[in-house]
C-alpha cells in the first residue's frame, strides 16, 4: 500500500458513511456540483453533517465519496474527526463503494472487523434507538452474516426497498426471506399492510470479509479493482486518493441489485426508530415531520 495511517485505532464497529451521489435525486435542489448530502435541506445543518453526528456515537466515521467533492466532504465532517476519507476518482455506485471500504476496514481491523454502512441522506430519530439497533446488528454480524436494518413501513412508497421477514431468531431478529427493490405502486400498497414486511433502510452491518466475498462472488472485477486502487492510493492527511486508472472500465452496479436482490441472504434486525430517506420531495417532507416529532417528544 502506498501509505498507511499512523495511530489508527480499531473499534467494535467501523461506521462507514456513503457520501457520493451525482445530484440527480431531488433535482433541481441537488446538482452534480453539490449533491443533496451537502445541502441544508431540513435546517441549517447538511444531511452529511447530521449523519456524521449520529454515527459518531459508534466511533470515528470513515467516509467515502468522490474526489470532486473532497472540499464539500471536509466542510461537513471535519468537526467530527473522521478516521479516514476515501476519495473515488468517479462514482461507480454502491457495489464499488462497499468493496472499497471493506478492503479498507480489513486493512485497519482485519477480516473480522465489523463495518456498518450508512447512506448519508437519511433522517433517524431518536439516536439512542439507532445506537441500540446497531449494537444488536453488530452482535449478529460477527457470526458471518450480512445484517440489514429494517423499519416498519407506515405508508406505501414505491421509491423504497422492502424486506420480507423469514424465521424469527430472537426478539427483532429474523432471517431474510425476500428482498423487494422498488415495487410497483399497487404492490407497495399491499406490502405496507403486511406484518412480515419492513422497509429496507439501506443500512448494512457485516464483517469486512463477508462483504468482500459477497461482491467477489458476483463480480470479481470490482473487488480486484478496488484492492489495486487502495494499494496504490495517495495519502494526504486522512484523505486516501484512489487513482483513476484503477476505476477505468469498472461497471457501476448497486450493492442491493448485485448482491442482495438476486440471492437474499443474511439477517434482518427490526429497528424501533423513526426513519426517512431524503430521496424525493415526499421523503423530504417525511424527514421534516420526523424531526418535528422528535422535538415534541424530547
Amino acid at each position: 500500500m502506498a501509505a498507511t495511517q499512523a495511530g489508527v485505532k480499531t473499534s467494535r464497529i467501523a461506521p462507514i458513511i456513503l457520501c457520493g451521489g451525482i445530484g440527480t435525486r431531488l433535482a433541481p435542489l441537488s446538482t452534480p456540483q453539490k449533491p443533496k448530502p451537502f445541502l441544508p435541506l431540513i435546517d441549517n445543518e447538511s444531511l452529511l453533517a447530521k449523519t456524521c453526528r449520529r454515527v459518531s456515537k459508534l466511533g470515528a466515521p470513515i467516509l467515502i465519496g468522490q474526489s470532486a467533492h473532497a472540499d464539500l466532504i471536509k466542510a461537513s465532517c471535519e468537526i467530527f474527526e473522521p478516521r479516514a476519507i476515501l476519495l473515488e476518482p468517479e462514482a461507480k455506485n454502491t457495489a464499488a463503494a462497499f468493496a472499497l471500504v471493506a478492503a479498507f476496514v480489513t486493512h485497519i481491523c482485519g477480516d473480522q472487523g465489523i463495518m456498518a454502512v450508512f447512506p448519508c441522506d437519511h433522517v433517524i430519530e431518536p439516536t439512542s434507538a439507532f445506537v441500540s439497533s446497531l449494537q444488536n446488528a453488530a452482535h449478529w454480524a460477527k457470526h458471518g452474516d450480512i445484517v440489514t436494518i429494517g423499519v416498519r413501513p407506515d405508508l406505501p412508497d414505491p421509491s423504497l426497498g422492502y424486506l420480507r421477514l423469514g424465521a424469527a431468531l430472537a426478539p427483532d431478529v429474523f432471517t431474510l426471506s425476500a428482498f423487494i427493490e422498488k415495487p410497483a405502486p399497487m404492490e407497495a400498497e399491499i406490502l405496507t399492510h403486511d406484518p412480515a414486511i419492513l422497509w429496507n433502510t439501506g443500512i448494512y452491518v457485516a464483517q469486512a470479509a463477508t462483504i468482500t466475498q459477497a461482491i467477489h462472488t458476483q463480480e470479481p472485477a470490482i473487488t480486484n479493482a478496488v484492492a489495486k486502487g487502495l494499494a496504490e492510493a495517495r495519502m494526504e492527511g486522512i484523505h486516501w486518493h484512489i487513482p483513476a486508472q484503477s476505476y477505468k472500465g469498472l461497471s457501476a452496479q448497486s450493492f442491493d441489485r448485485l448482491v442482495m436482490a438476486p440471492d437474499p441472504r443474511g439477517l434482518v434486525c427490526r429497528a424501533d426508530f423513526l426513519w426517512g430517506d431524503v430521496g424525493t420531495q415526499q421523503g423530504l417532507t417525511r424527514a421534516k415531520n420526523i424531526l418535528g416529532k422528535s422535538k415534541v417528544l424530547a
